[in-house]
């Protein structure tokens, strides 16, 4: 059928060209018309284009004196599709310090099934586009004609004045008029299975491995909580972009020193998510947070109602140093004093 259906557009080609009617002709990427000398095969990787405009004189001619048919090349699908990454022979990591940024002598042994899987790309970007879709606040909103202020009546007499027509002010076409097709709030989440999100963390955890970009910290102690001297640490180390996992309750000398660096992010095993793993060069892991992650992907987590999911989330508990209560609550409730004080500043207003 394909074969005929050449044919038939190769004949109707040759007709605009006021040429005889070849036998059969097939067309190639530049609009050039070969003779067929045996029946057509498709195949799914070739592809073949019908003459879509009127070939020139001189390119027909040349086109009927030649005697090779020209084939297209099929097309090379490997160079669209991401590598995997080979899992690594070993799985005996070394134990590092963070302060002083080099090892401490021991090793850990990670989890194969976790650390040695094949990474999948296809996985990784499911995973990704669903978070960053989740964080979308979907609060755009404009004016449609129906909210502006303005009247409804028509602006001006349709005739007599020798001038456009002119409709009501709100009308979107008109300068101050609401919006035709605006954005309107919305919710851009969407559900993806526990166990492709549960997959896409063992492949992102398994690829830093891999990039020999996984660091597993002893403690994550540090002897004061000041910017400079772990800037520097970090530097030394090559850990300037990295996203650290604490545990559960992050360290408070950990926490006061690494808030101010750019490209580093600190974050407790709850909250490490498959975007900032693969957001960040670096992926440095407290040793105790391993067991938590075997759990994580394996489903083993006791489930959390919803009433209560994102209250964990905006919580933050810090824990350890030699910070007392009062400074742990005054980092803590920084964010509440600045909405409070913006409420004042409203209600002073009116």
């Amino acid at each position: 059928m394909a074969a005929v259906m050449l044919r038939r557009t190769a004949l109707s080609v040759s007709r605009r060209a006021h040429l005889s009617p070849p036998l059969s002709l097939i067309c190639d990427k530049r609009n050039n018309l070969f003779p067929l000398a045996e029946p057509l095969k498709i195949h799914s990787k070739e592809k073949f284009f019908h003459a879509s405009s009127q070939p020139s004189q001189k390119k027909v001619k040349n086109a009927t004196k030649k005697e090779t048919k020209e084939t297209i090349d099929p097309i090379d699908f490997s160079k669209f599709v991401a590598k995997p990454v080979h899992p690594p022979l070993s799985f005996e990591a070394p134990l590092y310090s963070l302060k002083t940024g080099t090892t401490t002598g021991s090793s850990i042994l990670l989890d194969r099934s976790i650390f040695g899987v094949p990474v999948r790309p296809d996985i990784l970007h499911r995973v990704v586009v669903w978070k960053l879709a989740c964080k979308r606040t979907g609060t755009a909103r404009v004016k449609t004609r129906g909210e502006v202020v303005g009247s409804k009546q028509k602006g001006a007499p349709q005739k007599g004045r020798g001038m456009a027509r002119m409709g009501p002010k709100r009308s979107p076409i008109r300068r101050g008029g609401g919006k035709a097709h605006g954005p309107r709030p919305r919710d851009f989440s969407f559900t993806l299975q526990k166990k492709v999100r549960r997959f896409g963390l063992r492949c992102a955890l398994a690829a830093k491995f891999a990039q020999n970009k996984l660091i597993i910290l002893d403690d994550t102690d540090l002897d004061v909580h000041k910017t400079k001297p772990f800037k520097q640490t970090l530097e030394k180390s090559g850990w300037a972009n990295a996203l650290i996992v604490d545990k559960p309750n992050i360290n408070v000398k950990l926490f006061l020193a690494s808030r101010n660096i750019p490209n580093v992010l600190l974050l407790p095993q709850q909250r490490a998510n498959v975007y900032d793993i693969l957001h960040q060069d670096f992926l440095i892991l407290h040793r105790d947070t391993l067991d938590y992650f075997f759990q994580r992907v394996n489903g083993l987590l006791p489930s959390v109602p919803k009433k209560n999911r994102k209250e964990g989330r905006q919580k933050i508990v810090l824990q350890g140093g030699d910070a007392s209560d009062d400074k742990i609550e005054a980092i803590t409730s920084v964010s509440k004093r600045k909405d409070s004080s913006k409420k004042r500043e409203k209600t002073q207003e009116l």
